[in-house]
Formats: structure tokens, C-alpha cells, sequence
């Protein structure tokens, strides 16, 4: 609704019925966030990815790191550099946990 239509009042209040419904889900906080984000809504968009941060899983690595991509662009609209920065580091760092977490899953598998 928000991305091809346009629709960005009513594809906002959509997503946020995921949240509603799911409010200990943090896939639906991330998801929300995304919505939020293409509506140009980034300040509603940051507070939607960190509620969604902090119900997260410890060592979801594949949800957070694009999360802190999102988080770092929305940053940057805001116009918080260093925030935008430290979000971008963050996202490297996790890419790297995945990393070693897909070799030791892929030598455990050809064994």
C-alpha cells in the first residue's frame, strides 16, 4: 500500500495492526518499521525497530543486521551521522557473527 500505491496514512495504520496482534514478535516491529520508513515517517520508524529490538532473540543475527541497515538509513534522513555511523558498524559486526556461524554450520553439515 505504502510502497507501489502510495496509500501511506492507511498502509501505516495496516502494518501497525501487525504490531497489535503480534506485539511480542519482533519481526512485526521490524516490518512496521519498514512501512513506517517509505511513509517518510523515519522518528516513528526508529522507535518501532528499537521496541522491536529489544524483544528480539539474543544472537538473531539474520533480523538484526538488516535492522541496523535500516536503522543506520533512517539515521541518516534524521540527520544523526554518528548514530547513522554506529548503526552501519553495528550491521558489519553482525555480518561477521553470521559469517563464522554459516562456515561452522557448513563444516558440521559436510562432515
Amino acid at each position: 500500500m505504502v510502497e507501489h500505491f502510495k496509500e501511506f496514512e492507511r498502509g501505516c495504520q495496516v502494518s501497525e495492526q501487525g504490531t497489535k496482534l503480534q506485539p511480542q514478535l519482533a519481526n512485526a516491529w521490524f516490518r512496521h518499521r519498514r512501512v513506517l520508513a517509505l511513509a517518510g515517517k523515519h522518528q516513528e520508524a526508529v522507535e518501532a525497530l528499537e521496541k522491536g529490538w529489544h524483544i528480539s532473540p539474543a544472537g538473531g543475527y539474520l533480523q538484526s543486521v538488516p535492522g541496523l541497515v535500516w536503522l543506520g538509513e533512517s539515521y541518516q534522513v534524521l540527520g544523526d551521522v554518528g548514530a547513522s555511523k554506529r548503526s552501519w558498524e553495528a550491521a558489519c559486526e553482525g555480518c561477521q557473527e553470521l559469517r563464522a556461524f554459516t562456515v561452522v554450520f557448513m563444516y558440521l553439515n559436510h562432515k
